[in-house]
């Protein structure tokens, strides 16, 4: 009997660990991302100011798309860890 709650301990463990593992992937995905699209924002921001548009406008507009994009990819995140999450949570409780 010992033997089996010493495994169920150790795979809560596991568990546990993987879960951390996981979120943590979400985080750094969801910073790649972020990244990929504010890099995206300034090639579009250059290449609209060398085809002669305002420099000023194009900030403006360019910061506008960057913000929601972000806050876009903000919400998916969100959505993609509160199931591991909330299995973490749940665990850290015990």
């Amino acid at each position: 009997m010992q033997y089996l709650y010493t495994l169920l301990v150790h795979a809560g463990k596991s568990t546990y660990q993987f879960i951390e593992s996981q979120t943590n992937l979400l985080c750094l995905l969801h910073e790649v991302k972020v990244g990929v699209t504010a890099a995206n924002c300034r090639l579009m921001g250059t290449q609209r100011v060398a085809q002669g548009e305002g420099k000023e406008e194009v900030e403006r507009e360019l910061e506008a798309v960057k913000r929601e994009e972000e806050g876009r990819l903000t919400d998916d995140f969100e959505g993609q860890g509160e199931g591991s999450g909330g299995a973490l949570e749940k665990r850290a409780g015990d």
